[in-house]
């Protein structure tokens, strides 16, 4: 994106002693993940899938709730988002490519 170049370094092993977001709570942590998710752009459809995907990790019911419940928070008092255009295109076709299966930035 704007003709910047990317690098990978090798894999760091780390170890981590704590699930993120712990300290406040995991909930906590989902619901401010949701409204992270708005305030960035992020398609609608890419964050269920997000939501979808959480069913996995604990807290599992809760967690994809949570999860939504912050996106929907967000997006009906509408807090001030990012003013870029070309990012949100950017960002929300690289997010519709995912969900399809097509390459992208991640992948």
């Amino acid at each position: 994106m704007l003709g910047w170049k990317t690098y990978a370094f090798l894999p760091l092993h780390l170890t981590h002693h704590r699930f993120t977001g712990a300290e406040e709570g995991l909930v906590r942590d989902r619901v401010k993940h949701g409204v992270a998710c708005y305030v960035s752009g992020y398609h609608p459809l890419f964050v269920a899938a997000s939501c979808v995907s959480r069913l996995l990790q604990k807290p599992r019911v809760i967690g994809s709730l949570s999860i939504m419940y912050g996106f929907l928070k967000a997006h009906f008092p509408r807090p001030p988002r990012l003013k870029d255009r070309n990012y949100f295109t950017y960002i929300r076709g690289q997010q519709l490519r995912r969900l399809c299966g097509m390459p992208t930035i991640w992948r």
